[in-house]
């Protein structure tokens, strides 16, 4: 079901738009639609992948060039997938041996007119040894040369499509293990990382950024929840994270003076500023300025025995500004958990009984909030300007129709503005969510 559903990110193979909807509209259920897909979805036989969802599905006639075809090409609707099937046929029909028959497949492959003919003839006069008719003989080999091209292997595609099959069941039957996993091999690229951290919390499953006690130098599942490596704070790389983790060892740390006292030697001060605003330090429930600005009393405390209070009680819950923030642990992480932009508009969501993009709902009134990321102005057939908008959430992307009303009272809308949206959302080719009103942030 949840291929069928389309829900193939972090799959093998799988990933890309058209493969997710070839898997869609094959309502893939078994481990050959997949063997099919895979060889299907290619430059050559994606031509035919309609009509082949059509036999599937008994919305046309499955037809076969000669009833002896029937046991070779059952399983894929009477149409040639594969380059064995072109081999069996010729084995069937012309009584050649697997060899002669590859080397027939090869030879067709190339489409050179002289190659053709030679080859037909050979095809011809050896199937009417094996008692066929030279009619039917002529209409098996057009029929081969018209796929021959078309012609995957079917051992390769069965070996993608177990790979593919392996990887589904993991994402299916330990979800958050396989995709800690799969981001940790996507550690080089924050790019990917942003976009699984996306599909995590979608699903409502939490991610958290890197924690001094918990995680560890890979992605990794706590308490249930996914965790940050801490090796991927900028400055740390495997090494510093490996002697954190032995230091962690025999005993987590206590507090934030707990933690400069045993990793001084191990960490500058500039590599622990990097660590304090990655917000892998928050749970010890210090500000980051209240650490940052204590660091140096807890050196010099093992110094001199007469200073007593490190941390400042006056400014505990003292902080830098949001924005200072925001842009810190982008420089650290790559990315932004903590500080992400939507969250200072959390409020907003319930206040106005909003709903997330990836949960507005098809012919129902609604309102959601985004981040305009295109806008693309046109006329009318009245010559009256109206827009269509792709914004985006924390989570999704939707496209926004602004019809010429709307967009006169809406008036300016540029591109990183906020928006709140209200409208329907509409399935036409794509899902569509047709603004009413538009008020901005």
């Amino acid at each position: 079901m949840m291929l069928a559903k389309g829900d193939v990110s972090g799959v093998f193979q799988l990933e890309s738009e058209g493969m997710k909807k070839v898997i869609i509209n094959l309502k893939t259920s078994s481990f050959d639609d997949i063997v099919h897909a895979l060889a299907l979805y290619r430059p050559g036989p994606m031509s035919i992948i309609p009509q082949f969802i059509r036999r599937k599905f008994k919305e046309e006639k499955v037809e076969y060039p000669h009833p002896d075809l029937e046991p070779i090409l059952k399983e894929t609707y009477g149409m040639i997938v594969y380059q064995e099937q072109i081999m069996l046929i010729a084995c069937k029909f012309a009584g050649y041996s697997l060899g002669r028959a590859d080397i027939l497949r090869r030879a067709v492959s190339k489409k050179k007119k002289e190659v053709l003919e030679r080859e037909r003839e050979s095809f011809v006069s050896s199937s009417i040894a094996q008692g066929y008719s030279e009619h039917d003989a002529n209409v098996i080999y057009d029929y081969i040369v018209r796929f021959a091209d078309y012609g995957f292997n079917k051992a390769h595609s069965v070996s993608y499509a177990k790979v593919a099959y392996l990887t589904a069941y993991l994402k299916c039957h330990y979800f958050k293990y396989y995709f800690s996993t799969l981001m940790t091999s996507f550690m080089g690229s924050t790019t990917d990382i942003l976009d699984y951290t996306k599909q995590l919390l979608a699903k409502n499953i939490k991610v958290n950024g890197p924690s001094i006690n918990k995680s560890n130098d890979i992605f990794s599942v706590f308490d249930n929840e996914i965790y940050f490596p801490l090796s991927i704070i900028r400055g740390l790389g495997i090494v510093k994270t490996n002697e954190i983790l032995i230091e962690r060892k025999n005993k987590i740390f206590s507090d934030f003076e707990d933690f400069v006292n045993r990793c001084k030697n191990i960490l500058s001060f500039s590599l622990i500023e990097n660590v304090i605003y990655s917000g892998a330090l928050d749970e010890f429930h210090l500000s980051k300025k209240a650490m940052i600005e204590s660091y140096q009393r807890i050196i010099e405390k093992n110094t001199y025995t007469f200073i007593k209070d490190v941390v400042n009680k006056n400014y505990i819950s003292e902080e830098y500004s949001y924005g200072i923030l925001k842009e810190k642990e982008l420089e650290v992480l790559g990315l932004n958990l903590q500080y992400d932009f939507f969250k200072q508009f959390s409020g907003l969501y319930e206040k106005y009984h909003m709903v997330k993009i990836a949960k507005l709902q098809v012919n129902r009134k609604s309102t959601t909030i985004g981040i305009i990321k295109k806008i693309k102005e046109i006329k009318t057939k009245q010559q009256e300007s109206m827009a269509f908008m792709e914004i985006e959430d924390d989570i999704s992307t939707i496209e926004v129709v602004v019809f010429p009303r709307t967009y006169q009272s809406s008036l300016p809308l540029t591109k990183d503005m906020i928006i709140m949206v209200t409208g329907n959302l509409q399935k036409r080719e794509k899902m569509q969510l047709v603004a009413d009103v538009i008020k901005k942030i």
